[in-house]
């Protein structure tokens, strides 16, 4: 009995030690939920200390919802949230699989974030494990219940900007620029 109680106590104390709080912000709401589309925003690559500039990088992505002519129709309709997930390291992991003398990125740079998002030179793509996409919908999932869209925003300054790919209906972009308004 002294140990079933004891099995017990250690898995609820690792449970709480894997749990956190995050913080929700809403960029936009337009109504319920039954009658819109939720898109929730996480953040990838953003330290503690560079959460603001998360919650306005989040706030940016509906400024370039607003200028593409397809979402802007959509946009009266959108529900857009952000989710603070704060990242040990800012920035993103480089794999450099056969680098071209042209491409940014020549050497692998591995990272500590929040889902372990990492760029692979050979795809010029954003890649994620099955375990960081099942993390990003549980995350999401545990704030706004049912959610359509995950975008994990990404704080990478060395490729691209807005660059997009997408995996199992979890979308992954990178932070917009000063100016920079396009998806590519």
């Amino acid at each position: 009995m002294k140990y079933i109680f004891l099995t017990i106590l250690m898995q609820l104390s690792v449970l709480f030690a894997v749990a956190q709080t995050y913080s929700l912000d809403t960029v936009q709401y337009v109504g319920n939920s039954e009658t819109t589309y939720d898109i929730i925003i996480l953040a990838e690559g953003y330290t503690a200390a560079q959460l603001p500039l998360f919650r306005q990088d989040a706030k940016r992505v509906k400024e370039v919802l607003s200028f593409n002519d397809t979402y802007k129709k959509l946009l009266p309709k959108l529900n857009i949230f952000s989710i603070s997930t704060p990242s040990r390291d800012t920035g993103v992991s480089y794999i450099a699989q056969f680098p071209l003398p042209t491409d940014p990125i020549q050497k692998s740079e591995i990272k500590n974030t929040q889902f372990l998002i990492n760029f692979k030179n050979s795809y010029r793509a954003y890649y994620l494990e099955d375990s960081s996409l099942w993390k990003a919908k549980a995350i999401a999932n545990e704030y706004i219940p049912f959610s359509d869209v995950v975008l994990i925003l990404v704080n990478d300054n060395k490729t691209p900007s807005g660059r997009a790919s997408s995996s199992d209906g979890i979308a992954v972009a990178a932070r917009f620029r000063d100016n920079e308004l396009e998806w590519t």
